[in-house]
């Protein structure tokens, strides 16, 4: 044998252990590659959820926010990807300024607000009719006071707030009661003064909402009676938006109304369990809102009968004088019907142009 095969027969057994070692280094760089990737996945739950697209809306608390509140308790908006925020408002007309002024991306409040808010040409637009209720909004007397029908209503006086959905049913009401403008004494009260007004004597009976007529039914016990005319009124709460919401989110926008639409679901399907949950969510007292379910209804809508509604309103503002603007607007400019239609399609039979 040569000395050249002799010393390969003798490194053969170093390169054998060279190669070995080799193909161990590489397992081991396979396996740590490996636990690595099986790591960052692990890490993936934190990372969603900072990757969230944040939604801010602006509310009111209370049964009319009602399947923004069980969306919420459901984690239905977690599951479309959303972070929503809620930022709570005294009044439908304040969570529109937030909306307006860029503070929340959405709000929800009654038609007046929003009528108010075209007319006054604010940054807003409506994306879908969220709650209708037959008794939200009703004017409540004194029976000591001699008022036993809305007739009785005539000589009184009776307090409401300017400007605002009980104003107008206020007036609706007493003109088809034959009771004209000076037949009876208009007394202005803050919002915080109702409740005061009337269980104190200052006036004969109110015009006012949800808590407050209902709270107010309860103080006054056998003394005190309601009117309301569904009929004539209902009281309507929609999801308003900034422009730019819809428009250049447009995804989040039909994500938010997909979480709305399985909470909708939900309550349709477990309404008690639902009922229990948006109680929870607004702390309200279940006795004082067990009534207001009774006569309320969701929905995710946008027909005709939602146009005819801010069109009576915006008359009425006219009428009165109440903003600048002196021509009735066309709302179909002021309606954005995507995000509904890209979520619900058949939930869309208002026709726009």
């Amino acid at each position: 044998m040569s000395l050249f095969h002799r010393r390969s027969h003798a490194n053969a057994p170093a390169r054998g252990s060279v190669a070995a070692a080799v193909a161990r280094d590489l397992l081991a760089a396979s396996m740590l590659a490996v636990i690595a990737t099986l790591l960052a996945g692990c890490g993936r739950g934190p990372a969603t959820a900072r990757e969230a697209e944040p939604v801010t809306i602006a509310l009111q608390s209370g049964p009319r926010g009602g399947l923004v509140l069980l969306a919420g308790e459901k984690r239905y908006f977690a599951q479309q990807g959303l972070e929503v925020k809620f930022k709570p408002m005294a009044s439908g007309t304040a969570a529109i300024d937030a909306v307006h002024s860029g503070e929340a991306d959405l709000a929800l409040s009654t038609e007046t607000p929003f009528v108010f808010a075209v007319l006054n040409k604010k940054n807003v637009r409506l994306l879908a009719r969220v709650y209708r209720s037959r008794s939200f909004v009703s004017i409540v007397a004194r029976r000591d006071r001699g008022i036993e029908r809305g007739s009785d209503l005539a000589g009184k006086r009776i307090g409401f707030v300017s400007d605002r959905s009980a104003d107008f049913f206020f007036e609706l009401y007493l003109e088809l009661q034959g009771i004209k403008p000076g037949q009876f004494t208009r007394v202005s009260l803050a919002e915080d003064q109702v409740e005061n007004a009337l269980i104190g004597g200052e006036v004969d009976a109110v015009a006012a909402w949800h808590p407050y007529t209902t709270r107010l039914m309860a103080r006054l016990g056998p003394q005190a009676i309601a009117f309301n005319d569904p009929p004539i009124y209902q009281m309507h709460f929609d999801l308003i938006a900034r422009p730019e919401f819809a428009g250049s989110r447009p995804e989040a926008a039909r994500k938010f109304v997909m979480a709305l639409q399985t909470a909708l679901d939900f309550l349709r399907d477990h309404p008690e369990e639902a009922q229990r949950l948006i109680v929870q969510a607004s702390k309200e007292d279940p006795q004082l809102v067990a009534s207001i379910f009774r006569v309320n209804d969701y929905s995710l809508t946008l027909d005709e009968s939602l146009l005819a509604g801010l069109e009576d309103h915006a008359r009425w503002a006219l009428a009165k004088k109440i903003t600048a603007e002196t021509r009735l607007p066309n709302f179909l400019d002021f309606i954005d019907a995507r995000p509904l239609k890209s979520a619900q399609p058949e939930a869309v039979s208002i026709l726009l142009p």
